[in-house]
């Protein structure tokens, strides 16, 4: 899909990545006031690290 200035969306959809951040809740409401104007679908896209995990007490290393 082409919009008016030529860009392209392989998916047909607005993508936002939101992480919290006050730029990021601007970022998303923008991307679905342009979502809505266009027509087409909001995909909003968070991730996180999860911490690692200590081990189990029964895998302790051996002296």
């Amino acid at each position: 899909m082409t919009d008016a200035r030529g860009s392209t969306s392989p998916s047909g959809a607005v993508v936002v990545g939101v992480d919290g951040s006050e730029q990021s809740l601007r970022a998303a409401h923008w991307a679905a006031a342009e979502a809505y104007r266009r027509g087409l679908p909001l995909s909003v896209l968070t991730a996180y690290s999860m911490p690692p995990s200590p081990p189990p007490p029964w895998t302790a290393a051996t002296p």
